[in-house]
């Protein structure tokens, strides 16, 4: 049975909820020292029976809203064209959210140097093929766009990368 099943009437669900904040609360991302004489006995599993409903309904909103946005660009251009248009979109959300990441994170935990220049030729190949010789203003905007930010990205790794430089 997966870990995240639906519904507070699946077997043992409080049970599978008390052994994910008990991984959490061993791996350190519980309340702290203080917190666990500030908060009541009961209250985290309540708390996270919550947090898993609440996650689970915005899972679903956010699946529903992005199955209506690709709809809308199916509408708009065609299938063709809507696939296109909407990768390259999601292509320069996800290079804003890796330097996000690297600020959140303060460091490049989890991240590496060979991964974002992955990113950024995987991303330039189809910029030049379907933005220059497919001449599409629009991919070749955004995926000029995507360039610079994963340059920068690309930047705040090889620099975080230097002697002397915060490691996270």
């Amino acid at each position: 049975m997966a870990l995240f099943e639906r519904g507070e009437g699946s077997p043992n669900f409080r049970e599978r909820v008390g052994a994910v904040h008990h991984r959490l609360h061993v791996a350190g991302v519980d309340e702290g020292r203080q917190g666990a004489q500030i908060i009541p006995a009961g209250v985290h599993e309540q708390v996270t029976v919550a947090g898993f409903r609440l996650a689970g309904a915005a899972a679903d909103l956010l699946g529903v809203t992005s199955f209506a946005v690709q709809l809308l660009f199916v509408v708009q251009f065609g299938w063709d064209d809507a696939a296109r248009y909407a990768a390259f979109l999601q292509n320069l959300l996800m290079s804003g959210l890796f330097i996000a990441m690297f600020a959140a994170r303060a460091g490049t935990r989890g991240q590496t140097l060979l991964i974002a220049v992955a990113k950024w030729v995987g991303t330039l190949a189809p910029t030049i093929a379907l933005g220059w010789y497919g001449n599409s203003p629009l991919i070749l905007g955004v995926g000029v766009l995507c360039s610079v930010f994963d340059l920068v990205y690309i930047g705040l790794l090889w620099r975080a990368r230097q002697p002397g430089a915060a490691r996270g």
